[in-house]
């Protein structure tokens, strides 16, 4: 750019000779597939129909959760201890009990809670195999029930 030129215009998609398509969203298909997509150059094909498919990604996410509730880490292990037992929130604890060698008397799946519950007793071996063996993140949090 010389000393005499000014800032070049920024594309508002109304003028006869700005490309609209450019500045359009791109929206994927069914099952990511390019159908329906509007061409664009090919050297920047690639990087739109990344972001595309990034961008439905998180939207897909984001409506799983549009109650606000926070998502928990795949890695974490959310215990509420109460006066005997302790109940287990997280993915895969059923795993997680077998490692810790919580064996069937031991370990009961609580249907209304929708967790894994075991004696108050054994929440000290669940907990530190799921925080030194698996390297989970472990809350604790003590409840009246």
């Amino acid at each position: 750019m010389t000393a005499h030129e000014g800032p070049a215009p920024q594309p508002t998609g109304t003028g006869p000779t700005e490309n609209v398509a450019a500045t359009k969203p791109l929206s994927l298909g069914q099952h990511g597939s390019r159908e329906g997509v509007t061409r664009l150059p090919s050297e920047r094909f690639h990087v739109q129909l990344r972001r595309a498919r990034r961008r439905a990604a998180v939207a897909e996410r984001a409506a799983r959760h549009v109650d606000g509730t926070p998502v928990p880490c795949a890695r974490s292990l959310r215990v509420e201890v109460g006066r005997h037992t302790a109940w287990l929130h997280g993915e895969d604890v059923r795993a997680l009990l077998a490692v810790a060698q919580i064996d069937g008397k031991h370990k009961q799946y609580d249907g209304e809670r929708e967790c894994w519950m075991v004696p108050v007793d054994y929440a000290d071996q669940v907990m530190t195999v799921a925080e030194w063996h698996q390297r989970r993140l472990v809350t604790q949090e003590a409840v009246d029930r």
